[in-house]
């Protein structure tokens, strides 16, 4: 019989384990992956998130989790083992965390359409596409018209963030983006303008990307930059020496004809599902929680 429960940390082993099985379901290609210890965002999800199970026997076969800011919660996460799938388990457990929540439901839902529907059922409905891109030719790539660089002044960029956001994520870039992925805060100017902010993993957890950078949000404080910041973004994490570079765009931002055109290519895609938009998807560019 299936019980769901809350996970506490020493669930985080079986959890990252049943991702691992869930996300390469190819024995030989989970044997040939990169021995990297747990991935970091189950550990966050436990301390500032909810993190719920699925066990049959105490073993631990599916999870999914949420993170609550502002007046949107986030499902973060939801994975269930090939052998338990179709079985309502995710359902379950995507109910209990939204159980009496009356705001905003999000999720950035993978490739496989079957999320989609899952997400869809669980009152999400489908926004937009996300295109998932990265650098092919350097060459192309051009030069920006706005000017990146990185700042420390770490209190002077979440409160940008939280002005244009509308909710405080200061625990998630603290904790998370820049303790655990070794995150380079940026500010993007027009000449001596402020006008954006980004952020930039330099350190993300990936079993199949090793040496690679992740360009976790671009934030531009209006439309009429918001194609020349991502750009001006992806541009400065080349220079600045990654052998990969990967950037997410709504279909509908302004950035992806120019990425397109700069020589990026897509590699793919997924949907944003939402019970309302609460963001503008032709400014806005963001990663998951960001």
């Amino acid at each position: 019989m299936v019980q769901d429960r809350p996970a506490p940390s020493a669930d985080i082993d079986a959890v990252h384990d049943v991702w691992l099985a869930t996300a390469y379901p190819d024995p030989a290609q989970r044997a040939a992956l990169p021995v990297l210890g747990v991935a970091p965002w189950f550990g966050h999800l436990v301390d500032h998130g909810t993190l719920m199970v699925a066990t049959i026997d105490e073993q631990v076969i599916g999870f999914a989790a949420t993170i609550t800011r502002g007046t949107v919660r986030f499902l973060a996460e939801c994975f269930v083992l090939p052998a338990h799938q179709s079985q309502g388990i995710s359902k379950a457990l995507i109910a209990q965390l939204y159980a009496d929540w009356t705001g905003t439901r999000c999720t950035f839902a993978s490739s496989d359409r079957r999320a989609v529907s899952r997400y869809t059922r669980a009152g999400m409905t489908p926004r937009w596409e996300r295109y998932i891109l990265t650098v092919r030719h350097h060459d192309r790539l051009g030069t920006p018209t706005l000017h990146v660089q990185p700042t420390t002044n770490i209190t002077n960029w979440l409160a940008n963030d939280k002005r244009f956001v509308g909710h405080d994520r200061s625990v998630d870039i603290r904790e998370y983006f820049l303790a655990k992925t070794h995150g380079q805060l940026l500010e993007i100017y027009a000449g001596g303008d402020l006008v954006g902010q980004a952020i930039v993993e330099r350190d993300p957890y990936s079993p199949t990307r090793i040496g690679w950078c992740n360009i976790s949000g671009v934030i531009p404080f209006g439309p009429t930059h918001a194609a020349a910041a991502v750009h001006a973004v992806v541009h400065w994490a080349v220079r600045a020496g990654w052998s990969s570079v990967i950037v997410r765009v709504p279909a509908e931002h302004p950035s992806l004809p120019l990425l397109l055109d700069r020589g990026l290519a897509i590699v793919e895609s997924e949907s944003f599902c939402a019970s309302k938009e609460w963001f503008d998807p032709t400014v806005y560019a963001p990663t998951g929680l960001l």
